[in-house]
Order: C-alpha cells, then sequence, then structure tokens
C-alpha cells in the first residue's frame, strides 16, 4: 500500500486466515491482485496479529456458520 501507512494493515494471501479475520469482524479494507494471486488487506494489523498469534496457539473459538459464510465471502473475493 503506497499511502504510507502500512503499519495500520495486515495483509495476507491466505483465504482460511482471512476468513479467520472477516469472521472475527476486521475489516478488510480491499484486495489486491499481484501476478494471479489475491491478497486480502484488513485493517487494524495489531488486532489481526493477535488473533491469528491466537489462532495457532488454538485458543480460538468461532462461530461455526459465521466461519462457512466468511469463507463464502472471500472465495468469492477469489474467483470473481
Amino acid at each position: 500500500m503506497n499511502n504510507g501507512n502500512q503499519n495500520e494493515y495486515f495483509q495476507t494471501k491466505d483465504q482460511y486466515l482471512a476468513t479467520l479475520l472477516f469472521c472475527l469482524d476486521i475489516p478488510l479494507e480491499k484486495t489486491e491482485q499481484k501476478n494471479g494471486v489475491v491478497f486480502f488487506v484488513f485493517k487494524n494489523k495489531e488486532k489481526s496479529e493477535q488473533i491469528i498469534k491466537e489462532y495457532y496457539q488454538n485458543k480460538l473459538q468461532v462461530n461455526p456458520k459465521k466461519f462457512v459464510d466468511s469463507f463464502g465471502t472471500i472465495k468469492h473475493f477469489i474467483f470473481n
């Protein structure tokens, strides 16, 4: 991102991490496509990184229906 605020954003190409962040109401700022790969850019880098840390530590619980619904939304960004 070229606006000088890169530290405010978290970027990932991992659709499952993107789904997790989206499911937990981290605002999706935009998507970017680079060499055919979709990157998801979320606001609040610090909170995003904390959620991912808790995910890898197996400390998160999410609503399964909301996760599946969020996965559908993320897939839409990849394939459309």
